[in-house]
């Protein structure tokens, strides 16, 4: 079917690390990965590729709904971060996750993948009652992850003290 690409990540030694969306049933998760099999219309996917392009491992990722891969970061050798945005209420949030239900229509999420075998170690939704999207994600030098995109959310996504702790009435609204 319908599958994109949407961030690919040179580790050492040649491998890559490739992220996207795909409506395909076949042809994109291996055993013992994450997610096996697609989930709703639309998946994210998470895979790992050697240096001769030969896949070593790769994982679904979503609910029942539209999910949509946007962006990864390599963070280390052994872990992928990726971004996107999700309307499914299930399926994205991992146990210990800093929010563990959709907000809204639609919620950005991170989730981290493990490089050896494509098993999902963290995921949580991120938003408010708004639609948002997760569509970058940088790290830096120390090792600190960020996370940009897009909000319509006027709860739920930033913390007090920061730059902009609530979304400015925007013009044409009360």
């Amino acid at each position: 079917s319908f599958d994109e690409i949407s961030a690919v990540n040179v580790l050492e030694g040649g491998n890559l690390v490739i992220a996207g969306n795909t409506r395909s049933d076949i042809a994109i998760a291996t055993s013992g990965a994450h997610d096996n099999t697609i989930n709703g219309f639309w998946d994210g996917f998470v895979a790992r590729m050697n240096g001769t392009t030969d896949r070593i491992w790769g994982t679904y990722f979503g609910g029942s709904d539209y999910d949509s891969v946007n962006n990864a970061v390599v963070t280390s050798t052994d872990r992928t971060m990726v971004c996107g945005r999700t309307t499914s209420t299930a399926g994205i949030a991992s146990a210990a996750a800093l929010q563990l239900t959709l907000g809204g229509g639609t919620d950005a999420f991170l989730v981290i993948f493990n490089n050896t075998t494509g098993a999902r170690s963290y995921g949580t939704y991120y938003g408010g009652a708004g639609d948002d999207y997760g569509q970058a994600l940088c790290r830096d030098e120390d090792g600190n992850m960020y996370l940009g995109g897009h909000t319509e959310s006027t709860s739920g996504i930033s913390t007090p003290g920061s730059h902009l702790p609530v979304l400015p009435a925007q013009p044409g609204t009360t």
